[in-house]
């Protein structure tokens, strides 16, 4: 098990499950890294660049670099899975739901009723499709 305090607060039961945050490399650990880039450190150098203007630079690149792991970890996650039950397993955020139903609507090999399922709830979530991807800015 991993722990990070996201924040230097005091940690309350009001504030526990938004200022810690727990893994595990029970199932896989490629996806342990990619939550921790999503959910720990990308948001961390973020709101480090907006505070620490004199490196700037160096934040954005390795901001950038880690877009692009989170990126390839998060395809190298959907291609190990094998059972539609496992890849929903790596949604933790409404937007890799999204994510997830736009990836079995385009799959060739999705049967006639998980395409069905994928489009119907892409059709709901267009609507707020854009607030929930404001949320993780």
């Amino acid at each position: 098990m991993v722990l990070f305090k996201l924040r230097p607060d005091v940690i309350t039961s009001d504030n526990v499950h938004t200022n810690i945050f727990l893994s595990s490399m029970v199932d896989s650990p490629l996806d342990s890294l990619y939550y921790m880039i999503k959910s720990v450190f990308s948001p961390a150098l973020r709101e480090n660049n907006n505070k620490n203007q004199s490196n700037q630079a160096a934040n954005q690149q390795i901001q950038t670099s880690l877009n692009e792991l989170e990126q390839v970890l998060r395809s190298s996650g959907k291609k190990s899975s094998s059972s539609s039950s496992s890849s929903m397993a790596s949604i933790s955020h409404p937007k890799d739901e999204i994510a997830y139903w736009y990836d079995i609507a385009k799959s060739a090999s999705s049967k006639t009723k998980d395409l069905e399922r994928a489009k119907y709830f892409l059709q709901l979530f267009d609507p707020v499709k854009a607030n929930f991807e404001n949320l993780e800015k």
